[in-house]
């Protein structure tokens, strides 16, 4: 079974770093571990329509309108990370729409949630989103997850920037494979540039020693 752990100690392995025992523990590598664990796997799951994480909902809208421009504002669900697409997109029910913070006083006088501001009467979402079991995500995003995270603490564990450009260059080939064999199940989607992949046209995250 596939965890935190051993997505961590997969990525510890490609700096031939002592695996941890816990994410929670004190030890400076396991809070090193912690420290980059979600945000790196947010920011990869956010680079790409992946199969395991599209989800399709119907929105309900919230009490309080925009204050002038749109009539609705209609509340994402909070794992939402990147919107695809909305029924709205389509030439036969398009209307402009923007994702803002709205202010929603019927769960407290202060509260801004992400919605969807537009002036249609229903809308339905698909999106990305974040997906927390390592069990549900596919092997080959964990196997890049752990590579990215493994160029993510590489100066910090080996305090060698040119071994971290390298690492960078394995992740970035990690992240395009997966990808790649994510876009072969089912029919095809738009391509988006990624400027993180797209990164090592210009050169690496980090100089060398």
């Amino acid at each position: 079974m596939a965890s935190e752990v051993t997505i961590c100690n997969r990525a510890l392995s490609f700096l031939g770093h002592t695996e941890i025992t816990a994410l929670d523990a004190t030890d400076r590598t396991s809070r090193l571990c912690r420290l980059h664990y979600t945000e790196s796997r947010d920011a990869l799951l956010a680079m790409h329509q992946w199969n395991f994480a599209v989800r399709r909902v119907a929105l309900a809208a919230i009490v309080n309108v925009p204050v002038f421009e749109y009539s609705t504002a209609f509340a994402i669900p909070e794992d939402c990370l990147k919107i695809i697409r909305t029924s709205i997109d389509s030439e036969e029910t398009r209307y402009p729409y923007r994702r803002e913070a709205v202010l929603d006083t019927t769960v407290s006088p202060n509260q801004l949630r992400q919605c969807i501001v537009t002036d249609a009467t229903e809308l339905s979402l698909e999106y990305i989103a974040r997906v927390t079991d390592p069990n549900a995500m596919s092997v080959l995003f964990r196997e890049a997850l752990s590579a990215k995270l493994a160029a993510e603490m590489c100066v910090a564990l080996t305090d060698s920037a040119s071994r971290a450009a390298q690492l960078a260059q394995t992740a970035q080939d990690k992240v395009r494979l997966a990808m790649s064999t994510d876009a072969q199940e089912g029919t095809p989607r738009e391509v988006y540039t990624n400027d993180w992949l797209d990164s090592r046209e210009g050169g690496s995250w980090y100089g060398t020693d």
